[in-house]
């Protein structure tokens, strides 16, 4: 007669232990998975937050850097219109890129382009500020020359002036010489016909003494 315990109903607690290992591989695949995947959303939270941390990082220095360079540039401003022009079309362009960049840097996934355009405005500002600084400094030998060129018209009119006051002099002097030489020419003539008179006068009061 077979026992109880080998009968197919007959052993509960093989049943139960079957059961139980079953339950612990399934929890332990479950704690398994739950571990991969807290893990994996650790790192995607530390990948999102280094993101996030990189683009405020890229924006400020966006800030600063666009702040510096209008700050550069208008100090370059001065009086002459057409350099202030110039430089007001350059910020317009500095303003037109830098809301670009801030677009790429809303979207996280541009992050790479963001800072490629970044890069290139800043490379950017430094041609405007030399082109700027250049034109500066041609304005400035412009104007140098054109004051030398005022000074040296003003001495040549002074010069001109100055001559044009010696000519009228030696005009005036060679008309007051020419009225004294018709002067002298006058009392010559005149001294002449008085001699020629006294001549005469002479002559003919000898004749009347031979008589």
């Amino acid at each position: 007669m077979k026992s109880t315990s080998d009968s197919p109903g007959g052993n509960p607690q093989r049943t139960l232990l079957a059961v139980a290992a079953i339950v612990i591989v399934a929890l332990l695949g479950l704690n398994v998975y739950l571990w991969i995947n807290k893990n994996r959303q650790a790192t995607e939270n530390e990948q999102l937050s280094g993101q996030l941390d990189e683009t405020e990082k890229m924006r400020a220095q966006l800030e600063k850097d666009y702040v510096q360079a209008l700050s550069d540039l208008e100090a370059m401003k001065g009086s002459n219109e057409e350099l202030n022009g110039l430089i007001e079309q350059k910020e317009a362009e500095l303003t037109r890129q830098k809301k670009q960049i801030e677009g790429l840097l809303r979207n996280k996934g541009d992050l790479t382009r963001a800072r490629q355009q970044i890069a290139g405005l800043n490379t950017k500002i430094e041609q405007y500020l030399v082109e700027i600084n250049q034109l500066r400094q041609q304005n400035e030998e412009l104007k140098a020359e054109n004051a030398q060129m005022g000074a040296q018209n003003q001495e040549l009119s002074s010069n001109l002036e100055s001559e044009r006051q010696t000519n009228q002099n030696l005009s005036s002097s060679q008309r007051q010489l020419q009225g004294e030489k018709q002067e002298l020419e006058r009392t010559r003539e005149t001294l002449a016909r008085k001699v020629n008179a006294a001549s005469v006068i002479k002559v003919d009061g000898i004749a009347v003494l031979g008589n």
